[in-house]
């Protein structure tokens, strides 16, 4: 169980680091934001070669490319609020693959 717990954390944090640096190069205007949802299903799909050695810096830089061009408009101060007494759609999971 622990070692499922530490593969979602690097997870995360690689996800993260990926994330800020295609954000920093991408040299966004103010208001767009990187589609964080988008960028982890990106760089999900290139994890596994990354991990093992295989062709580390093209696939970061194609990675890094496809997650800079899948952004948003940032609406500060726009949010919705949620109905807390309707039902969620699907069943709770309480395990998420990375």
């Amino acid at each position: 169980m622990m070692q499922d717990l530490d593969a979602k954390v690097m997870c995360d944090n690689l996800h993260s680091l990926v994330t800020a640096k295609a954000h920093k190069e991408a040299h966004l205007p103010e208001k767009r934001r990187i589609n964080r949802s988008y960028a982890m299903t990106a760089f999900r799909s290139v994890l596994s070669a990354i991990l093992l050695g295989h062709d580390i810096g093209n696939r970061l830089r194609n990675v890094l490319d496809l997650i800079a061009r899948r952004t948003f408009v940032h609406r500060p101060g726009k949010s919705k609020s949620r109905d807390r007494h309707r039902p969620k759609p699907h069943k709770p999971t309480g395990y998420k693959a990375c």
